[in-house]
């Protein structure tokens, strides 16, 4: 997997424009979130195993997610990283673009590393997308 040359543009063009949508359990959480920012930098699917699931709220996608990996969201995302090539690093070292973890009110969440690389942008239920510091994660994988 590699970023496209004009991956920087592509990731703020996405980043405005799921802005504009809001949360859902079935198309827009935040794994596919973290895999969209993924797409915009690579044009890599790290959720085509998911195409075609259904998934009505929290309860079915935490079932896919366990089927599929065995784990949590933190299970799902070291498996398909590892499957794409990407490396995992300590949150500090994560850089723009970069998928990022962080528990939050007793779960998992993804994120994606901001333009300000001090930052992560995550998509939450009731709250959309929000910025929360780096530091504050808890894993870390590049995108490159």
């Amino acid at each position: 997997m590699m970023r496209r040359e004009d991956w920087p543009e592509r990731l703020r063009e996405y980043f405005e424009a799921a802005e504009k949508r809001p949360f859902s359990w079935g198309n827009h959480n935040c794994c596919h979130f973290a895999a969209g920012a993924v797409v915009a930098q690579t044009d890599v699917d790290p959720t085509a195993c998911f195409t075609g699931t259904n998934i009505r709220g929290r309860v079915s996608a935490y079932k896919r997610v366990r089927a599929f990996a065995g784990g949590g969201v933190r299970e799902l995302t070291a498996k398909i990283s590892e499957d794409l090539g990407m490396d995992e690093v300590v949150p500090a070292m994560a850089g723009r673009g970069d998928i990022v973890c962080l528990e939050i009110e007793g779960c998992d969440a993804l994120g994606v590393v901001d333009l300000n690389p001090r930052n992560a942008r995550f998509l939450l239920p009731e709250r959309g997308l929000v910025r929360l510091p780096v530091l504050k994660c808890v894993k870390a994988w590049k995108v490159e």
